[in-house]
C-alpha cells in the first residue's frame, strides 16, 4: 500500500519550548509552543517517568489531532 500523505494518521515529533508548568512534583503537565509549526501551542502535556521541565526548556514532543500527546525528552 502506498501512502503519499501521512498527516492524516498518527503524530509527528516536533521541537518546542515549555511556556507553562502546572501541578505538583511528580505529576506536572506542561504547555509547549511549537518551533516547527509557528503559532501552535499545546496545553497539558505530561512527561514520561516524572521528567521535569521549567519554562523556557527546549523539548521534543508529539501530539495527535485530538490534542493528546507527550513530551519525549529535553533538547540538549
Amino acid at each position: 500500500m502506498k501512502n503519499e500523505d501521512n498527516s492524516q494518521w498518527g503524530a509527528r515529533i516536533e521541537r518546542g519550548e515549555v511556556t507553562g508548568k502546572h501541578g505538583t512534583s511528580g505529576s506536572y503537565t506542561y504547555d509547549v509552543k511549537s518551533y516547527d509549526r509557528p503559532g501552535v501551542e499545546v496545553y497539558g502535556l505530561a512527561a514520561p517517568d516524572g521528567g521535569e521541565y521549567d519554562a523556557g526548556s527546549k523539548v521534543y514532543f508529539f501530539t495527535f489531532e485530538d490534542g493528546k500527546g507527550l513530551i519525549l525528552n529535553g533538547i540538549a
